[in-house]
This record gives structure tokens, C-alpha cells and sequence, in this order.
């Protein structure tokens, strides 16, 4: 690796991520979480993103964190000559890249203008040239990536590097909770879902007479909908752009949820989870959940229906050992520190004096 010069200041990082209702939220919402855990070790954060919702605008900037805007209309191979113009004056120690559009020829060119890069990824599916690489899921090992990174790239493998909020370490304590009955069902597919497995799920939940807190986000594009039937439901409180999840979670006995950046989340805090798959890149992260028994899978969004999802839902309220059993599991597998492991790594990467080993 190639030692760079800091300019004059703290440390500055780029982070290259968006969201939309086709892609979902969680990519930007786990880039925030390691954003502000650099900014309170002192570096100076930049995001640079298409097309937000308003509300992650500002909430990106609420935070205290840059922004540039870039062009929708802007090709993706164009991209880093844009950036390159945009950061003229202060370039970036580091460059963050959780985008599956963005691979190792954007990366290569990001060179002529960043210090050291990192991509944060979930595919091991092409080549990425990068110095630090971070893949959270559960499963993934030495050799995931053999023949697509650099011999000397770092790597991240595994929950235990997962980026959390500190709420769910906080919400986690020494001794993380043990389900045993469901008298609370917590729903939450994704900050955008698209297809509206939300709306699916809550009226299962709904059929059963337990409980729910369902959960949307700034790019959900069915709210109006959902709220006109949660008028009208029993037991259902609806939330958007919710800022203490972990407080939800803690108090859920089960969720029912999306095998995504979420599911390390549930896992911190020993939830309990029902599946419901709503994209390709989440397919093995959820194998890789029932396998560890902390979730049982209901299978692909469009395959599920409220009868099925409320029979499974009936069938773990009365197995008490088995919902312990999963809470366990889950617990197992994160314990909510990853964002300090991550930060340690990239502090190592980029020295306090602009230069990276």
C-alpha cells in the first residue's frame, strides 16, 4: 500500500453509499453508524449520494456530517472525475464504498484523488480494489474472497464486526434477555420495502390478537395505506423513522423481519426471528440465520401470505424452549461491538499522521 499525505486537520473520509425504495435503507443507516463513530475519534466525515429521501438528508447532516449531491443523470463510471472536482481542496484519507454498483474500476480511478479505500460488501460476487473490506454476514470465512482482492487488503469477516448503534449494545446489557412466550411481536421488513411484506405481516400478527409494533422507513412508499388499515386494526402501533429500534426489540418477544443489516440488530439483543426474504443478496444470510438456529425462514416475499405467517407465528408461541433456544442462538452471535472493531481497523489502516501501512 501506498503512503499518502493527510491534508492539514483531521483525518477525512468519504463515504460513497445511497438509498432509494429499490434498494432500501440499510446500506446508508449502517454507513452513518460507522460515520459517527469515526466522528467522535475525529475525523471529518463526507457522504457523497444520489437521490435521498429529504428525511435522510437531513438526517445525514443533523449528524453533523458533509454531503455532496450527485447527479442521478451522472454515469457511474463518471463518477470519480466528478468527485475528483468536488474534492479538490480536501481530499479524503479514506473513501468508504458500500454500493453493489460500485466495483473495482470505480475504484481504481477513486486512486488518483483518495488515500486508502474500503468497501463495505455483502456479495463477494467480482473484484474490488480496495485496502480494507468489510462483509458482516454470518458464514463468511478465510476464502470468501480468494482471487478478488488484493493480497494485502485487510478483511472484516463475519457479526462480529457488524456496524451497530450503540443503543443495542446498551439494550443488550451482560446478560441479553431469554424469550419464552410471544406476547409482543415487533415488524420490521426494511426502511423501504417495496413489495409491502409490512403490510402482510402486521395483518397476521393482527389475525392472532398479539401485539405489534411495525415499523416503516423515510423511503416506505406505502404509508398512507398502511396507516388508513392500522386505524382500523387491533393492537398495532405503527412507527416511522424510528430512533430507539433497540428499545422495540428489547421489548418484542419476536420479530418478524428481513434477513438484512437489521437481522445483527435482533441477533444483539437475543430476538427471535420469522424470515421473509425480500432481496437476492439476502438469500444466504438468512440460510446462514436458521442454520445458526436464531430464526426459522418463511421464505421469498412473494411466496408469503398472513395464513402462512400467522400459523407460523401460533406455532412458536407454544414451543417456549424452542423460542428460547432461537433467543440464545441469536444472542450468540453478536455482541454489538463491531462499530469499535471496524474503527480500530480503519484507525490502524490511516495513521493520525496521513500515512496508511
Amino acid at each position: 500500500m501506498r503512503p499518502v499525505i493527510a491534508p492539514r486537520g483531521p483525518r477525512r473520509a468519504l463515504v460513497r453509499t445511497d438509498a432509494s425504495v429499490s434498494i432500501g435503507t440499510g446500506h446508508l443507516m449502517r454507513c452513518m453508524t460507522l460515520a459517527d463513530h469515526l466522528a467522535m475519534r475525529g475525523w471529518s466525515v463526507q457522504f457523497a449520494s444520489r437521490a435521498l429521501p429529504a428525511p435522510l438528508l437531513a438526517d445525514i447532516r443533523s449528524r453533523g456530517h458533509g454531503l455532496i449531491r450527485i447527479p442521478v443523470a451522472v454515469p457511474m463510471d463518471e463518477e470519480p472525475g466528478i468527485l475528483a472536482g468536488e474534492l479538490a481542496s480536501h481530499a479524503p484519507d479514506l473513501t468508504i464504498i458500500d454500493h453493489y454498483g460500485i466495483g473495482e474500476a470505480w475504484q481504481r480511478d477513486a486512486r488518483r484523488w483518495s488515500g486508502a479505500l474500503m468497501a463495505i460488501d455483502d456479495l463477494a460476487a467480482a473484484p474490488l480494489d480496495v485496502d480494507l473490506l468489510l462483509n458482516q454476514n454470518l458464514g463468511e470465512r478465510e476464502g470468501t474472497y480468494d482471487g478478488l482482492l488484493p493480497e494485502s487488503c485487510i478483511s472484516l469477516l463475519g457479526p462480529r464486526y457488524a456496524l451497530l448503534r450503540p443503543q443495542f449494545r446498551a439494550a443488550r446489557g451482560p446478560n441479553p434477555p431469554v424469550r419464552r412466550q410471544v406476547k409482543r411481536v415487533l415488524i420490521f421488513l426494511s426502511g423501504a420495502d417495496e413489495p409491502d411484506a409490512t403490510r402482510i405481516a402486521a395483518g397476521a400478527v393482527e389475525r392472532l390478537g398479539i401485539a405489534s409494533d411495525v415499523v416503516v422507513g423515510a423511503a416506505y412508499p406505502h404509508l398512507d395505506r398502511l396507516r388508513a388499515w392500522a386505524r382500523g386494526a387491533r393492537g398495532v402501533t405503527l412507527h416511522q423513522n424510528v430512533a430507539d429500534m433497540a428499545g422495540l426489540m428489547l421489548a418484542a418477544d419476536l420479530a418478524i423481519g428481513a434477513p438484512s443489516s437489521a437481522s445483527w440488530e435482533r441477533c444483539c439483543v437475543g430476538l427471535p426471528t420469522i424470515l421473509v426474504t425480500l432481496a437476492d443478496n439476502q438469500i444466504r444470510a438468512g440460510e446462514a440465520l436458521v442454520r445458526a438456529g436464531a430464526a426459522v425462514n418463511a421464505g421469498w416475499h412473494s411466496d408469503v401470505d398472513e395464513a402462512m405467517l400467522a400459523s407460523c407465528v401460533a406455532g412458536l408461541a407454544k414451543e417456549s424452549e424452542r423460542l428460547a433456544a432461537m433467543s440464545r442462538a441469536a444472542a450468540a452471535i453478536t455482541d454489538g461491538r463491531g462499530v469499535e472493531r471496524v474503527s480500530d481497523a480503519v484507525d490502524e489502516l490511516v495513521k493520525g499522521d496521513g500515512t496508511h501501512a
